[in-house]
């Protein structure tokens, strides 16, 4: 989806994009076993009467890492990939300054990502033809702020 408009000499500019349907893997969960969890885990089952949404903490033979449902979580998000602000000057500013246009802006490159997955990225993938789905622990994508400047001569 994009959305653009001027008003003045103000523009604006967005785009954003959705995956919905989409099934993911926790697999960094299941196959690393020294590495940290999510805060999540704190409500696992610890004895009788405890909540059993999380399994207990284990070292035995079955660390509980055996693939199951528990690590497989809707994946779909919506993420605001870009957004952008600019103002160009009129030209009775620039007028006799050798410049034809100046326009200032400020913008930001992955401003957020509505999702209910619980890993950091939802798009994760390695770009294998085979694997897709399978969040093995990517960082995510970073949020990118920039400010700039076109100049027309």
């Amino acid at each position: 989806m994009n959305l653009g408009f001027k008003w003045g000499n103000f523009d604006f500019n967005a785009y954003a994009f959705a995956s919905l349907g989409n099934d993911i893997v926790r697999n960094y969960e299941r196959n690393q076993p020294n590495t940290n969890r999510t805060n999540s885990y704190l409500g696992r089952w610890t004895g009788p009467g405890s909540t059993d949404s999380f399994p207990r903490v284990t070292i035995g033979a079955n660390s509980n890492n055996l693939f199951s449902d528990f690590y497989v979580e809707d994946g779909s998000y919506l993420r605001l990939q870009n957004v952008q602000l600019g103002y160009n000057l009129s030209e009775n500013v620039i007028n006799g300054t050798g410049v034809d246009k100046f326009r200032i802006y400020a913008s930001v490159n992955n401003a957020f990502t509505l999702t209910e997955y619980q890993g950091y990225d939802p798009s994760a993938s390695t770009g294998a033809p085979i694997g897709g789905g399978i969040d093995q622990g990517f960082y995510p994508v970073p949020r990118v702020y920039m400010l700039g400047i076109n100049l027309k001569f």
